[in-house]
């Protein structure tokens, strides 16, 4: 029992033919797993952009990542990460860049906006290659890149070029000595970046000199883990 032409593959399981799924062609069932897959991500409403997620779910980087992230709202943020990297090196796809965030913040508000960018900056990759270089268990691994992009405002300090400095390392002085998180990341981009390389030299200032940060710097942005250190390096400690 096959597919007719034309036939809706999710209106044939709708209908109860899922005992029919034996019959199906290896075609026929990629086509049914695409089409549930687009539907996660119908809200893009642009088919150049849905062509760019199908593109990323082909990628090295996903096939990494995705046995690392089963929560269905994250798997479908990190893909956007993906995707708004790509924008962002095409400057033909400015608009859609734009259009893009734009319907990520309405969909997840600022939040997953947030944890897209992580993906998006390469900050997430970084986090995901120290917790292996750790040799953390696959248990752990999980749960800790999860719990980030679920509570990246908990972690990361976004600093923009409207930002006061001393209020800043106010502030994160204060949660850092609260522990209210084990590591924080400190992430700036484009003309913010050198305030945020600013924030995370001032800061260290403020702490005990068991703190330190590990920093990474691009053309355009800046980030570092800010954290304590052990035997000279930095650890991502658990829960992240």
């Amino acid at each position: 029992m096959g597919l007719n032409e034309g036939q809706d593959p999710l209106a044939s399981v709708a209908r109860g033919a899922t005992h029919g799924l034996l019959d199906w062609t290896k075609e026929q069932l990629a086509e049914l797993v695409a089409r549930i897959r687009d539907r996660e991500i119908a809200f893009v409403q642009d088919p150049d952009t849905v062509d760019l997620v199908r593109e990323e779910r082909k990628s090295e980087e996903w096939a990494i990542l995705k046995g690392h992230i089963h929560d269905p709202k994250l798997r479908i943020l990190v893909q956007m990460g993906f995707v708004l990297r790509r924008m962002e090196r095409d400057p033909s796809r400015r608009e859609r860049l734009h259009d893009l965030r734009t319907k990520i913040l309405r969909k997840f508000g600022a939040a997953g906006l947030r944890a897209a960018e992580l993906v998006q900056r390469e900050v997430f990759g970084s986090v995901f290659l120290k917790l292996v270089r750790e040799a953390k268990s696959p248990v752990d691994l999980e749960t800790s890149l999860e719990d980030l992009l679920n509570r990246v405002d908990a972690y990361t300090v976004f600093i923009q070029e409207k930002d006061g400095v001393k209020e800043v390392v106010k502030e994160l002085n204060i949660r850092i000595l609260a522990r209210t998180a084990q590591v924080f990341i400190v992430f700036g981009y484009g003309q913010a970046k050198t305030k945020a390389k600013k924030v995370v030299d001032e800061v260290l200032k403020t702490l005990p000199r068991s703190y330190g940060a590990e920093k990474h710097e691009t053309e355009k942005d800046f980030y570092a883990f800010v954290g304590k250190v052990e035997k000279g390096e930095l650890q991502l400690v658990l829960p992240f």
